[in-house]
């Protein structure tokens, strides 16, 4: 039942709840990669192995900056107002239509706290360029250093907040 979950640890439900968005977008990566990219004609010229371990890290640093900031709400629907109104500024942060040589040293910090800003990089490297996993590994290195760096902040914000008694709230 659902008050046996709520009773649980922290660290259990946190890491059941990223388990099953990191199978859950597995799934979307597959049909992308597989079915979309094969429909459309898309040229793949990346290897298996580099997309995977790419997915993996991607999707563990996306998942836990997104559960993070998920302790920041009370009501799930204050985020996605705030995030359809983000999703603009946060393309353009990830230096994917506008070169960060460009923007301001402070966009550019800010661009850091992004997943999507080593992301796209070593995505495109790996599937436009054919870019191995050594290629892409400083980016790598940096998603997997937010991804650890969102999931120790998750897991305090989430005791925090289930510690405050506030009335309601995603964990």
């Amino acid at each position: 039942s659902y008050s046996s979950v709520e009773n649980e640890s922290v660290p259990y439900r946190y890491l059941g709840r990223a388990l099953a968005y990191i199978l859950h977008y597995c799934c979307f990566i597959l049909f992308y990669h597989c079915v979309v990219y094969n429909v459309f004609d898309f040229p793949r010229r990346g290897e298996i192995f580099p997309m995977v371990v790419f997915a993996i890290v991607f999707l563990s640093s996306v998942i836990n900056f997104g559960m993070c900031l998920s302790q920041m709400f009370l009501h799930r629907e204050s985020s996605m107002q705030l995030f359809l109104n983000f999703s603009i500024p946060i393309l353009f942060l990830a230096n994917f239509s506008w070169p960060s040589y460009l923007m301001p040293s402070w966009m550019v910090g800010l661009s850091y706290l992004l997943p999507s800003t080593f992301a796209v990089p070593a995505w495109l490297s790996i599937e436009q360029l054919g870019a191995d996993i050594y290629d892409v590994a400083p980016k790598l290195y940096l998603l997997a250093i937010q991804a650890v760096i969102y999931l120790v902040l998750g897991l305090i914000l989430t005791r925090w907040r289930d510690k405050s008694h506030l009335g309601t709230g995603d964990m």
